[in-house]
């Protein structure tokens, strides 16, 4: 199953597996860094195999997608206001 996932979606689970190895207990919040890395990784590929791999709930992702998306669009629409666009 390896070979059909891209390498840097592996690199991130093992990323992800070192961060599970390590925390100091179960229900730890995942790193911003490991979220960051997540929805960077989900603009490439569905964010249904990016859960899949990385092995948690891909809705959460699609959640943090959707709120920094609002987020951004926020941001460029009072810039675009500043500069008078």
């Amino acid at each position: 199953m390896n070979s059909t996932i891209p390498a840097d979606l592996l690199e991130l689970k093992a990323r992800f597996e070192t961060w599970r190895t390590n925390r100091k207990y179960v229900r730890e919040p995942i790193p911003d860094e490991l979220w960051t890395a997540a929805a960077d990784l989900s603009r490439r590929y569905p964010t249904s195999l990016v859960g899949l791999v990385l092995n948690f709930d891909p809705s959460r992702l699609k959640k943090l997608l959707i709120k920094r998306s609002a987020r951004t669009s926020v941001r460029k629409k009072g810039l675009d206001h500043r500069f008078g666009h």
